[in-house]
């Protein structure tokens, strides 16, 4: 744009009369275009910005809270009344300027999505630092008693041990047969989801999945068990952790193969349904 300016004006200085205005009027459109882009992009760099440095703000106050608490679990980070009574204002501050830059951001659907995702992320981050993350859960043999003639019920399933295997269940599916690994996406995520910062619904993120699985046709996962993090709190469970990948075509030509981190955010009233999903690969 700015070398077209600069031709413009060059035209409008060498041609006389009507040409020189037609030339001088082009060149003063594209002038005022370039300054409004380059303000609106300015303005989309400060709010982004401000976002980081407001959840950064909010997560270092409840840093503070916890560590002066003396708490050794992560379950108070998203409690509601240690927030209300000491962090108030850095968690709406978060809130109002981190939904004015999920605006900005094309196809970004509810902005109350992309900040609950920007603060979950974030949320990982603080349980890092404090050394909180709960361990995913270890499944432990089932036994039953019998007295007189009657079993005892099994113990029912937690929340923190259902989150788990059905993330595993998903990323392995990755490896399995392209129709299976779609039906089992299809059964795990809930009808609108943050999707790696967008919003999608479920047909598109399925049509997402088809696309890499035709590009891909024989995949490998394996998790890495230690790395798994889950916590649930106020109906929601977090699940983190990292696996290995190894893709390829069917003739083996294109091939490629790493590490990522991945990150789920599963709703325990939509019957654990993940309702946001992110992650980046390792270098």
């Amino acid at each position: 744009m700015v070398i077209a300016l600069l031709v413009l004006i060059l035209l409008a200085i060498l041609f006389p009369g009507l040409l020189r205005a037609v030339f001088g009027v082009i060149a003063l459109v594209l002038l005022l275009a370039f300054v409004k882009v380059s303000v609106g992009h300015a303005q989309d760099v400060d709010v982004r910005a401000q976002t980081d440095a407001a959840i950064n703000t909010y997560i270092s106050c409840m840093h503070d809270v916890i560590i002066s608490k003396g708490y050794n679990s992560d379950d108070q980070i998203d409690d509601p009344q240690l927030t209300k009574q000491f962090c108030a204002s850095e968690y709406l501050a978060f809130r109002s300027i981190c939904q004015e830059y999920a605006r900005t951001i094309p196809d970004s659907g509810d902005p109350s999505g992309t900040c609950s995702f920007i603060y979950a992320m974030k949320r990982i981050e603080l349980s890092t630092r404090l050394g909180l993350n709960k361990k995913a859960p270890t499944p432990q043999p089932q036994t039953e008693t019998i007295q007189s003639e009657t079993i005892a019920p099994k113990k029912a399933v937690s929340n923190e041990a259902a989150a788990v295997a059905l993330v595993e269940d998903l990323i392995k599916s990755g490896g399995m047969e392209l129709n299976q690994a779609l039906q089992v996406a299809s059964s795990s995520y809930a009808p609108l989801v943050t999707y790696y910062g967008k919003s999608l619904t479920l047909p598109q993120i399925i049509e997402d999945k088809r696309r890499y699985f035709d590009r891909w046709p024989i995949r490998q996962y394996s998790l890495r068990d230690d790395d798994t993090m889950v916590n649930c709190t106020l109906g929601k469970c977090t699940v983190s952790g990292a696996f290995d990948w190894r893709v390829s075509s069917i003739d083996g030509h294109r091939h490629a193969d790493g590490t990522a981190s991945f990150f789920y955010v599963l709703d325990i009233a939509e019957g654990m349904k993940v309702i946001a999903e992110g992650g980046r690969p390792h270098k």
